[in-house]
């Protein structure tokens, strides 16, 4: 596992083109094809890990994960150099082939800026992107949402319950962070991102919604207009609803049916794109 420079983007690799150990030998599912998983808001490489093992067990693909700083959603410039170091490191190794497993808004926040570096840098790339997994996303892309992520950051490190009624104090910290979203600066790149994220999505890439009724950080409503949006464009879709799951906690509390969800998404999309029969 290693780092780009000036950045957090972190990747693992079974039998990539990366000098590293071979996590196994065992033959991919699609040798030529790398899944590309951007983080939560707050999310750490030990975390992601319980992830990318889905996709290093039984089916043997690469990983490369993704952990944006906190400090990116602060500072808009930041995020998009981010953006622009992952399109660099997709062009660098533009013989591959890409799908992506985003997790909630600010992971969805982080792709749709990829997206939009990928398109204006580097649209070669764009069909190289075979299909996307979003997990606990997406949310609307709006100053509110965003302010509720971080208060579930707070109240996760301060142990108290996350629920729809949060209570005097948390709302009062939304209340401060949807101050600071509202800037200008940042309020223009969250509208702009807004707008483009029902026609940004490629249309030949595949898209997976893992998402539950109970998240209290998501609107199932806005999952299914999403969903709905991109089969109009023609975008193969499909989802599951886990219910009872909390955020981001669908491989916890269900394993078994979200690992066979994952899995049989990747052979469906990466299986089809590649050469073997």
């Amino acid at each position: 596992r290693r780092s780009l420079p000036g950045s957090r983007f972190r990747y693992s690799t079974v039998n990539g083109p990366f000098k590293v150990t071979p996590l196994t030998t065992a033959p991919s599912i699609n040798p030529n094809a790398v899944v590309v998983l951007i983080g939560w808001l707050g999310s750490k490489p030990r975390n992601l890990a319980k992830f990318t093992s889905v996709y290093h067990n039984t089916i043997h693909l690469d990983t490369w994960d993704v952990i944006p700083p906190i400090a990116s959603l602060f500072q808009p410039s930041r995020a998009m150099t981010l953006a622009d170091n992952m399109a660099q490191a997709l062009d660098a190794h533009k013989d591959k082939e890409f799908m992506f497993h985003i997790f909630s808004s600010n992971g969805y926040y982080h792709y749709l800026l990829l997206l939009k570096a990928v398109s204006a840098q580097y649209p070669h790339l764009v069909t190289k992107i075979k299909g996307a997994v979003f997990d606990s996303c997406p949310s609307q892309i709006a100053p509110e949402t965003i302010a509720s992520a971080f208060v579930a950051i707070a109240a996760s490190y301060l142990r108290i319950p996350m629920t729809y009624n949060m209570g005097f104090v948390n709302k009062a910290l939304a209340s401060l962070w949807n101050l600071h979203f509202s800037r200008p600066a940042i309020k223009g790149i969250l509208d702009e991102l807004s707008s483009l994220s029902s026609t940004i999505h490629p249309v030949g890439a595949d898209q997976l919604y893992l998402w539950s009724s109970a998240d209290p950080l998501t609107e199932p409503s806005h999952i299914l207009a999403t969903i709905d949006a991109q089969k109009k464009r023609g975008i193969v879709c499909s989802s599951h609803d886990f219910g009872d799951s909390s955020h981001i906690a669908h491989l916890k509390h269900y394993p078994e049916q979200y690992i066979n969800l994952v899995q049989n998404f990747a052979i469906k999309t990466l299986v089809k794109s590649s050469d073997k029969p």
